[in-house]
């Protein structure tokens, strides 16, 4: 009975020495976590990367990834009840951020694939809406006589395109106010000219309204002279139309069809 009893002594100090000797369940102990970093695009490793581990919003551990994009890490986690938060930071890639619950003496090893940051403002030329265009118009016009003109106007495009972007691309129009000349015989005339135009500029058409008032120095008469035609995208144009005078006048040798061929020559000044 006695060295029954030494026995059953012996035995209830080694399970008492092993139950003080054990840590409890939720005490501190160490973990690791092993990361590859690389970026998506060219899948190249992505040094220097910071690399922030926090768990209950508190920075247990951080560090860089090597040359070649590799992390090793071993930190003591709080417990082991609440999941750590991987954060990497690498500029211009976007920040990366994972949740995991660690495991004492386990390695956590993970491939983490880096995104271009889409975060980043770029610069965004305000759009101030279409270029309107000015130009200088010169033409001639063959109607019972010779006709030379010039003027100065604006140029707009509307529904999409601008003036500069070339054919198919939309419709133009634009007004200018210059002078015509023109020679009938031996009568010489000269005047001011109002001209609205359009052109079709995928469409290789074009019209063309002018009001006008013509003078001899003697006298003078007011025409209108709708046009239509052949259009180069708005930068030249050979149409026909029709003058007709509008006021009772003996400047009526230019009245009837007339021709007119004529360049339009844009700019953007001040």
């Amino acid at each position: 009975m006695r060295n029954y009893l030494k026995y059953l002594f012996v035995c209830f100090g080694i399970l008492s020495f092993q139950s003080f000797s054990q840590p409890p369940s939720d005490s501190i102990a160490e973990t690791s976590i092993r990361l590859k970093v690389y970026a998506k695009r060219v899948y190249e490793p992505v040094a220097f990367a910071d690399v922030f581990i926090e768990q209950d919003s508190v920075l247990i551990a951080k560090g860089k990834t090597n040359f070649d994009g590799h992390l090793y890490l071993s930190f003591e986690a709080r417990n082991y009840q609440d999941s750590v938060s991987v954060t990497i930071l690498m500029s211009p890639y976007e920040a990366h951020t994972f949740k995991y619950l660690p495991q004492p003496n386990k390695i956590f090893i993970r491939e983490i694939e880096l995104k271009e940051s889409t975060d980043e403002e770029e610069e965004v030329e305000e759009d101030d809406g279409p270029i309107i265009p000015k130009y200088v118009k010169i033409e001639t016009s063959l109607n019972r006589g010779f006709g030379l003109g010039a003027a100065f106007g604006m140029f707009g495009v509307v529904e999409q395109g601008t003036f500069w972007d070339g054919p198919f691309l939309g419709h133009g129009i634009g007004g200018c106010l210059g002078v015509e000349a023109n020679w009938n015989n031996n009568d010489f005339f000269l005047g001011p000219k109002l001209t609205a135009e359009y052109h079709w500029l995928g469409g290789f058409l074009g019209a063309k309204m002018s009001l006008w008032y013509l003078t001899n120095f003697d006298e003078g008469a007011l025409k209108f002279s709708p046009e239509i035609g052949f259009s180069a995208f708005g930068f030249g144009h050979l149409m026909v139309g029709y003058n007709f005078g509008l006021t009772d006048d003996n400047i009526s040798t230019i009245n009837g069809i007339r021709f007119n061929l004529g360049i339009n020559i844009p700019f953007i000044g001040v």
